[in-house]
């Protein structure tokens, strides 16, 4: 009887080992594993300007994976190319195309054998041979004649001008031959860069830079402020965004709504956003209701969320300034009155510039400038919830 349960013994375990094997090779459900076709999300393809022959491209998207294997297949009877990877990341992959690609093109995704076609379409456009291509290095002001030269320019081709500030400008009727040559117009303001289409095909000329110039309505205002030439600069509302009598809410602790405000040329957008934050957090709590303020004509809402709430001119991107933001507009404010761009009311108005002097626990006090005075720049601290005085809006480029 031992010795059969010993021989039994041994049996069972051989069985375990054997089924232990094969769950080895095997998934938990007993299926072997097999290799699926990748999954790509939100894709973008580049655009014309970004997809040029014999360049490092660009396809946004979630889910390209090291490894990944890229095909171009020609949609226009051109051939197929197999491009190399030059680099993966969370948001996308980076092919190089050769410099004979041209037209249409679906992009297969291979991995670990398994195959996904992107719906989008990559775009290689042809592009046009110029020679002698001189680009302006100076910055072109507003108003002032932008001129490109090039060999090769036909009078039929269409300019466009790519920038991060806005969507594509396309202008007809300004090339001539080897020559471009326009008036720079107050819709155009920072790097931009300049080509050229001819029936489909591209060209890249280069990148010039425009300035603005203070003292003009444009950009969804009054430009009353630049730097860098006119590459940024300030632009004020021409208008007071709340009733002239405004408080701007109650006073608060510090700990824990301190917005920590800054001051500064170019602080007050930032400001404005935390100002908003502080306003969200102190209503949230309900012990300090700004909607309580009746007296302050703004449904409850502190100046910094009505300006971040302004859209005007096409644009919604305005603040209240920074206390050396509103310094700089009073020091301009005879000039834009004179030009007839924006007559500021007599009255103090509000900076987004927390004051904290003589304010140790209680964030009670914001700065203001005073803009009764002539030419005397005057400013300091205005009670939150007992000062009603007026605000300004202002936006930066």
């Amino acid at each position: 009887m031992k010795e059969f349960f010993k021989y039994f013994c041994v049996a069972m375990l051989g069985v375990a080992a054997i089924v232990g094997c094969k769950k080895d090779d095997n998934t938990d459900d007993g299926k072997k594993d097999e290799a699926v076709a990748p999954i790509i999300m939100n894709v973008v393809m580049p655009s014309e300007a970004n997809a040029l022959p014999g360049t490092d491209v660009t396809i946004q998207g979630v889910g390209f994976m090291d490894g990944d294997v890229i095909d171009c297949l020609g949609q226009d009877g051109q051939g197929d190319f197999k491009p190399v990877v030059k680099s993966v990341s969370k948001s996308g992959i980076t092919i190089a195309v050769p410099e004979d690609a041209k037209g249409h093109y679906k992009v297969k995704v291979t991995r670990n054998g398994k195959s996904t076609e992107l719906t989008e379409i990559l775009f290689i456009p042809a592009v046009i041979k110029l020679d002698n291509v001189v680009v302006p290095t100076a910055v072109v002001h507003w108003g002032e004649t932008l001129t490109i030269t090039a060999t090769g320019i036909k009078a039929t081709d269409k300019v466009v001008i790519e920038s991060e500030n806005y969507e594509d400008v396309e202008l007809d009727n300004v090339a001539a031959e080897n020559k471009i040559e326009f008036t720079v117009p107050n819709t155009l303001y920072g790097a931009n860069t300049f080509k050229i289409k001819r029936d489909g095909d591209l060209a890249v000329l280069g990148t010039v830079k425009i300035g603005a110039v203070t003292f003009t309505a444009a950009l969804g205002g009054v430009v009353f402020y630049v730097s860098d030439d006119g590459l940024h600069g300030l632009v004020v509302h021409p208008e007071c965004i709340v009733p002239a009598a405004t408080a701007w809410g109650p006073s608060i602790p510090m700990d824990p709504f301190y917005a920590g405000t800054e001051d500064g040329i170019y602080k007050g957008a930032s400001n404005t956003e935390k100002l908003v934050k502080q306003f969200n957090d102190a209503e949230e709590t309900g012990n300090y209701p700004y909607s309580g303020l009746d007296q302050t004509k703004t449904n409850g809402k502190s100046p910094a969320v009505i300006a971040s709430e302004l859209v005007a001119g096409g644009y919604d991107d305005w603040f209240i300034p920074s206390k050396a933001e509103l310094i700089e507009l009073f020091k301009v404010k005879a000039t834009l009155a004179e030009k007839e761009l924006f007559v500021i009311p007599a009255n103090n108005y509000w900076t987004s510039l927390e004051f904290t002097e003589e304010a140790p626990s209680w964030d009670w006090a914001m700065w203001y400038v005073n803009f009764y005075e002539a030419t005397d720049i005057v400013t300091w601290c205005a009670p939150k919830d007992t000062w009603y005085i007026g605000a300004i809006a202002m936006r930066m480029f």
